[in-house]
């Protein structure tokens, strides 16, 4: 099978999510090596059901569910995305992603069967104009390992970890899970991440350009209750832009 490699795709979705490893803090090497290696390749699913993305287990679904309720981000349908899975970029990929137990879940090619990825070998995926990066190596920042949702991507980065926290409750005599939604946000900076949840804890970690920021925000009235996500990933970059 001919391959060759969609080099400025890759390169948005993946490479350029990683802080160096000279950094103290930094995101899976595996997987920038394992990246690097394959550079020049791109790998579809021309393989069809022989592909080894297939090769996960098979994914438990949740039991007992309230109405309405699912564990997955944003939709709980297939939609079509992208994955570095095992050294290999596999794209037009059937997936969910469950956020409740942080695994990426795959649409078996021939049976339909519902495949759960081997968290350590995912390096990134994306789906729904969202793309997201395993972190494993965290240091002694303030975040823990898992797939985060890269929201801005500049010489800082702006991360989201998206949550569902399975909750019970009795209906009629009957025991119903379901599902509170969190999100929390961190910026990368110089090699560690930082927690950030509001315009205070943003302002002190980009302290350096503290009065500009502040003036930005007012000028654009952005508001973070409103929006948190959109306003944080804002105001970095701005920073970006005035630290160039």
């Amino acid at each position: 099978m001919h391959r060759h490699f969609i080099a400025g795709l890759f390169a948005v979705l993946f490479f350029q999510h990683f802080p160096s490893p000279a950094q103290g803090t930094q995101a899976d090497t595996l997987f920038v090596a394992a990246a690097q290696e394959s550079a020049r390749e791109e790998y579809t699913l021309e393989m069809e059901g022989q592909s080894n993305i297939f090769s996960g287990t098979e994914y438990g679904e949740h039991l007992n569910l309230r109405d309405g309720q699912h564990p997955f981000f944003l939709v709980d349908d297939w939609s079509d995305g992208s994955v570095f899975y095992d050294g290999e970029f596999y794209k037009k990929v059937s997936l969910m992603y469950d956020i409740n137990s942080d695994k990426v879940i795959v649409e078996h090619y021939y049976n339909h069967s519902m495949v759960q990825l081997v968290e350590g070998k995912v390096g990134g995926f994306s789906f729904l104009n969202r793309t997201f990066t395993r972190i494993s190596d965290v240091g002694n920042s303030e975040i823990a390992p898992g797939f985060y949702e890269l929201l801005y991507d500049g010489d800082l980065k702006v991360l989201g970890k998206h949550e569902k926290i399975k909750e019970r409750t009795i209906e009629s005599h009957r025991v119903l899970f379901y599902f509170v939604e969190k999100s929390r946000y961190y910026i990368l900076k110089d090699g560690v991440y930082h927690k950030v949840n509001d315009k205070a804890s943003v302002l002190a970690v980009l302290a350096d350009q503290k009065p500009a920021l502040k003036k930005f925000i007012s000028d654009k009235k952005i508001n973070f209750r409103a929006d948190r996500e959109k306003a944080i990933a804002r105001v970095a970059e701005f920073y970006y832009t005035i630290k160039k």
